[in-house]
């Protein structure tokens, strides 16, 4: 009986110390919103209300545009010093610091996380500026038709106080986002996942709260966005609590540092600036077609995808600090294993995870009355499989840019001209159909074979060997949909 309650208590703590299960059931809490709270607002909200929330929500996914670069390059930076380097250069990991401990583990560069540290919170308070700059300017200009849209003049209003909230926090989080670099790149996932976990669930639970009594847009945004800054505020705590102060106490921003990151930086920001430009300026753009209806209808599928595409990322990208740490410390060969697996893992999770909603949301709508119904089959499956390339290419991308040579803004910036220019080319004989055919398109001419080479011949690596046992069965799954709601619709 003993052993028996050990094992229970050892199974409740890998719950709830593993980063992987810590991450899904944060973005479970979220995907729970459009099974408990979307249906109470597809009810009771019009489309005109419907189609603002979601140029909200897509509005202020564009932070990514100008913080992520930054995330990604001081998250790299911290893993590499923990795995030894001491340059940090682009030309990536030839010159890596040998010396060793005693015990044979690396040595960890203190003096390089202190100029990093150092630098972080000039240049995000620089960027949360410069965003909240931006989004006053932006959002005038996108939510204007679809606020006016709104046939009661108090709701309109209260539309738009939302709308500076949500500029305003999102400024205060992307500020915030430097501590989740931090953990990050010292694999402090425990916390930060923790942290996020309990923030999605209260967000879910202030919104229920909010929808249940009544409340419209205003009260969703205050609803969510108060967790933003409670997220901020407490990882903030949490890195400066457990930061190793004594030995990495700088004072100014670091000029040698930055001049040696600078090149990778800015091809980060140019790949990563592009290729989420063009995918959240699709659904902006389309929020200006003058049937709100189907505005409302593509922007609930695009926030349906956008979390399919989020609940995927886990497996993989919490593994990318350690991945960078293993190539620093000349152990490539641990690096790929764990690499591969964590990438057959991320492809499964979308690819099921998209069976499961394509099927089961039209019924669902259905037996909820919605006002809105689900894009037809055809158009999921095609928005469906490009995000799936997509995920199969930035995930190579993002492998080889952990040697810290970064080619990413050449990828990025071409796939996202490529799929921009099919989806426009495309629009006018297969409407909305076309973005999906776009990313395609753009995946299969370009991106996954210009980023698969890249990780291929860094690390020896073929179709063969790793690319069959990384995404082969997932893809067939996902190309199995379509005939499968065709048959299943027959019935």
């Amino acid at each position: 009986m003993s052993a028996l309650k050990s094992l229970k208590f050892k199974n409740f703590r890998y719950l709830y110390e593993s980063p992987v299960v810590l991450s899904w059931g944060s973005l479970t809490v979220r995907f729970l919103s459009f099974v408990l709270v979307w249906p109470i607002v597809l009810r009771t909200f019009s489309p005109a209300e419907i189609a603002v929330w979601g140029v909200i929500s897509t509005l202020m996914g564009l932070q990514p545009i100008l913080e992520s670069a930054f995330s990604d390059t001081f998250s790299r930076i911290i893993a590499h010093a923990r795995g030894g380097r001491s340059d940090f250069s682009c030309r990536g990991l030839e010159k890596v610091r040998n010396s060793q401990s005693p015990s044979g583990e690396p040595e960890v560069n203190w003096d390089a996380i202190a100029k990093v540290r150092s630098s972080m919170l000039k240049i995000y308070i620089s960027l949360a500026g410069i965003f909240l700059v931006a989004a006053a300017i932006l959002a005038p200009l996108v939510l204007k038709r679809p606020i006016d849209s709104i046939a009661d003049p108090n709701l309109r209003m209260q539309a738009w106080i939302a709308t500076g909230i949500a500029c305003l926090v999102s400024a205060i989080g992307l500020f915030g986002n430097q501590y989740s670099a931090i953990a990050n790149g010292f694999h402090w996932l425990k916390l930060l996942k923790r942290m996020e976990f309990l923030c999605a669930f209260g967000g879910l639970t202030t919104s229920l709260i909010v929808v249940l009594c009544g409340g419209r847009i205003l009260g969703l945004v205050v609803a969510n966005q108060v967790w933003v800054f409670i997220s901020t505020v407490g990882l903030g705590f949490l890195v400066h609590r457990n930061f190793p102060v004594k030995k990495v106490i700088q004072s100014a921003m670091n000029s040698a540092l930055m001049k040696q990151i600078w090149p990778g930086l800015w091809r980060s920001w140019l790949g990563i600036a592009i290729s989420t430009g063009v995918m959240q300026a699709m659904p902006l753009i389309y929020a200006q077609d003058p049937d709100i209806k189907s505005v409302a209808e593509f922007l609930f599928a695009f926030r349906l995808m956008s979390f399919l595409v989020s609940l995927s990322l886990p497996p993989f990208y919490t593994k990318l600090t350690a991945i960078a740490s293993l190539i620093a410390a000349h152990r490539e060969k641990e690096a790929i294993e764990l690499s591969c697996r964590r990438m057959s893992y991320s492809l499964w999770s979308f690819a099921i995870g998209f069976t499961f909603v394509g099927i089961a949301t039209p019924f669902a709508l259905t037996i909820l009355k919605s006002k809105i119904a689900f894009v037809p089959p055809t158009l999921w499956w095609l928005f469906g499989l490009g995000f799936f390339l997509e995920r199969m290419s930035g995930m190579h991308s993002q492998l080889f840019s952990q040697t810290g040579v970064i080619l990413w803004h050449i990828g990025n910036s071409i796939y996202g001209l490529l799929f921009l220019v099919c989806a426009l080319l495309l629009y006018s004989s297969f409407g909305p159909k076309a973005i999906g055919l776009g990313m395609i398109i753009a995946n299969v001419l370009f991106f996954f074979p210009f980023s698969a080479r890249q990780s291929y011949r860094r690390f020896g690596l073929n179709l063969w060997n790793f690319e069959l046992k990384a995404s082969g069965a997932p893809l067939i799954l996902m190309l199995l949909y379509w005939p499968i709601v065709q048959i299943l619709s027959a019935l």
